[in-house]
């Protein structure tokens, strides 16, 4: 069953600050923050998903978005984390059984109130102040929010096919991106890709530009459309892992 969320009304003189795929990366998420001036009670912040994996500090990233009270949206990572750690809790994985697994490390030490926090993520936030949907990956145009299919709201980059009988893959170099088909009227903010990085169009903007690959971590201000990025984690290349699903 899918979760729609409706975002409470932004307070007079607030903004709507979104920020893409964060991945772990809480440094990069206190930097973005600041450069957008964030004031706390104020303006309102919303992360397009994948809050943990990748990077150095999973836990730390979502405290930082709990502490300014952001709200944000399930990402493909943040599912597979909760997963994870619901199979350790149930005792049907060993969290000792992979310790050189990155996903399995964190989701061992994973403290309850960050896995509470993401357990209660919706998978769509609509803003009808703005306009503006939000999800992580992708939005079929002209179907209802109540009957998109949950996989592609999660992992869609690309439609092969036209028409109502398109494909949806997560393929990076398949068919054509999904946002092109999106013709609004509503504005749909996303993230999940980052080997194509920033993309924008008149009813759409792609926020994941690879913070946790080096890149930038990308944010969207609404009402006035700015697009503001800080500098993304600076692991080494040899140490990085490649965008992937």
């Amino acid at each position: 069953m899918l979760i729609i969320q409706t975002l409470p009304k932004v307070p007079k003189n607030g903004r709507l600050i979104l920020i893409g795929d964060i991945h772990g990366c809480p440094r990069e998420l206190e930097a973005m923050l600041e450069k957008c001036r964030f004031v706390k009670g104020v303006d309102i912040v919303i992360i397009v998903g994948d809050f943990v994996n990748k990077g150095y500090d999973s836990a730390g990233a979502v405290r930082v978005a709990m502490r300014v009270g952001a709200y944000g949206v399930m990402g493909n990572h943040d599912m597979t984390l909760i997963h994870v750690v619901r199979e350790i809790q149930d005792g049907v994985i060993d969290p000792n059984s992979d310790t050189e697994d990155p996903l399995f490390r964190c989701a061992a030490t994973f403290p309850k109130e960050c896995f509470d926090y993401l357990c209660n993520l919706p998978h769509i936030i609509k803003v009808p102040q703005f306009n503006t949907i939000i999800v992580h990956a992708g939005l079929r145009h002209g179907v209802a929010l109540e009957e998109q299919n949950l996989w592609e709201l999660l992992h869609m980059r690309r439609l092969i096919g036209s028409g109502p009988q398109a494909r949806a893959v997560d393929a990076q170099s398949s068919g054509r991106l999904w946002a092109e088909s999106w013709r609004g009227p509503e504005l749909v903010v996303f993230g999940h890709d980052a080997m194509t990085g920033l993309q924008q169009g008149e009813f759409y903007y792609g926020l994941d530009t690879g913070c946790v690959y080096g890149g930038q971590l990308t944010a969207l201000i609404l009402p006035e459309r700015r697009v503001v990025q800080v500098a993304g984690s600076q692991i080494p290349a040899e140490k990085r892992k490649k965008p992937t699903a």
